[in-house]
């Protein structure tokens, strides 16, 4: 989808490609890792859904916000490319 000059949409410039079955091996790899975790998702039904181990309300919130930010200031490492 190309920008528009009267367009109010943030276009980001990056795509993540996930070249496996993600799913099991990201709960696999979260659970040795991360003491928190907040999982958003798919489900079949094509519903989003949110599983989460954090009880605190605030700190949900905090996670999902600086994913954001992180995702649309292209902070985040993508391994394949060079610089």
């Amino acid at each position: 989808m190309a920008p528009k000059d009267n367009d109010n949409v943030v276009y980001l410039p990056k795509r993540i490609e996930i070249k496996m079955d993600a799913v099991p091996l990201l709960c696999e790899i979260a659970g040795k890792t991360l003491e928190d975790v907040v999982i958003l998702g798919t489900a079949q039904d094509g519903s989003i859904k949110m599983i989460t181990s954090q009880e605190d309300v605030s700190d949900i919130l905090y996670y999902l916000e600086t994913a954001k930010h992180a995702l649309m200031s292209d902070g985040l490492d993508y391994p394949d490319e060079e610089e």
